[in-house]
């Protein structure tokens, strides 16, 4: 079966459990909180270059440069969209 291993080292397939079951396998699904850890990282950083704090509560939901970044389809979470 494909694995993919990102670059920590979590191993996970993108087969479907029914699919897995088909074959035998067992799928096991485990929460991670792996991205409030890189909200967290990202904040960090923008305090450190730029100096500014940010509170993720307080952004708004209407710039249109994130809207055409996000159509554009170039970046990690999107990339399928195109």
């Amino acid at each position: 079966m494909p694995v993919y291993v990102d670059k920590d080292g979590t191993k996970a397939t993108q087969f479907d459990m029914g699919t897995l079951e088909m074959l035998g396998l067992v799928k096991m699904d485990f929460l991670g909180l792996k991205t409030l850890t890189e909200l967290d990282y990202m904040k960090k950083l923008i305090k450190e270059r730029h100096g500014v704090e940010l509170n993720f509560l307080e952004l708004g939901f209407d710039d249109p440069n994130v809207y055409k970044l996000l159509q554009s389809g170039k970046t990690t979470g999107f990339s399928s969209l195109k």
